[in-house]
């Protein structure tokens, strides 16, 4: 029996080993075939990037330059087919009808423009544009004469080019000085005025013509201090206004048998020099106190009156 238990006892001990033969072993099992670490989804992605030589900033890089390489690709392949098909970009369509549309009608308004100015044109006489001046009467038209002299003013003056409405004529003498005052106008011309009115007389004066349809009627308008005095003088100056305005004459005109009377036109007191045949060579009358008008024609009286009556003249 006691050598029945002695045996035993050497069979555990034989498969058991004792602890220094067991460390042996681990280390030989350990050099031939190495154990494997713990498997993780961290590590296997860890791993995987190492092996790969890639970070995930480059990953990611690729992913977007890939989704754009993509989108071009698309983007390419809608051009070729909307160029096959004659298609318009979406959204464009509505812009480029708009803009057709509006050329269009700027064409349109644009050739109806042309063509009524060109019908008023060639059909009627245009409107007179009123040209904005510090004049005393307005004035639709400012012609200049030049190298002025007594020899040479009244036909220059009678054959101007005169447009319809009031034409304001500005005069120089033969150095292309412009006529400034009253008194240097009257000294080119000779003209003598009575020193009654001369006292009196202001600088400002008006040379010009009223045109309609091509009846001219020639004018000046004077300004004067004093409204009796200025109308003394001219009564002193009826004597010489013949000569002196003679470059107001009419061709035709007959050269006798004229006489001052007092006319009224258009509720103007008026003077004027007629003959029997009631043919007017001058006349003259009081715009306002302190405004003289001389013209060639009754007609004018009406008419330059009542343009000066409605003035809007800015000092």
């Amino acid at each position: 029996m006691e050598g029945e238990e002695n045996n035993i006892s050497d069979n555990i001990q034989g498969d058991k080993k004792v602890p220094g033969d067991f460390g042996k072993v681990v280390e030989e099992l350990h050099n031939k075939t190495p154990l494997p670490t713990l498997r993780t989804y961290q590590g296997d992605t860890a791993e995987f990037i190492k092996s790969k030589n890639e970070s995930v900033i480059s990953i990611n890089t690729k992913e977007r330059e890939k989704k754009r390489e993509d989108k071009i690709e698309i983007d390419l392949k809608m051009a070729a087919d909307q160029a096959a098909n004659h298609v318009a970009p979406k959204g464009d369509g509505i812009k480029i009808n708009i803009t057709i549309i509006a050329l269009s009608l700027l064409l349109l308004g644009g050739g109806g423009l042309a063509a009524y100015y060109i019908y008023t044109v060639l059909t009627g006489e245009p409107t007179p544009q009123i040209i904005v001046s510090n004049e005393i009467i307005p004035i639709n038209n400012m012609l200049t004469l030049a190298n002025s002299s007594k020899e040479n003013f009244a036909t220059e003056f009678q054959n101007l080019s005169y447009t319809n409405g009031v034409n304001l004529v500005r005069v120089s003498d033969a150095n292309g000085t412009m006529i400034q005052t009253s008194r240097n106008f009257f000294n080119l011309l000779a003209v003598t005025p009575s020193p009654t009115l001369e006292r009196t007389l202001k600088d400002y004066y008006f040379l010009g013509a009223f045109s309609d349809s091509g009846t001219n009627s020639l004018f000046i308008i004077l300004t004067v201090n004093d409204y009796g005095i200025a109308f003394s003088g001219m009564l002193d100056w009826e004597e010489n206004m013949e000569e002196d305005f003679a470059f107001f004459a009419k061709g035709g005109n007959p050269l006798n048998n004229f006489v001052w009377k007092d006319l009224i036109v258009k509720n103007k007191d008026t003077r004027a020099l007629v003959n029997t045949k009631g043919i007017v060579k001058i006349a003259y009358t009081f715009l306002d106190k302190n405004t003289i008008l001389i013209t060639n024609d009754l007609s004018a009286i009406g008419t330059i009156s009542g343009i000066f009556a409605s003035r809007d003249v800015a000092r």
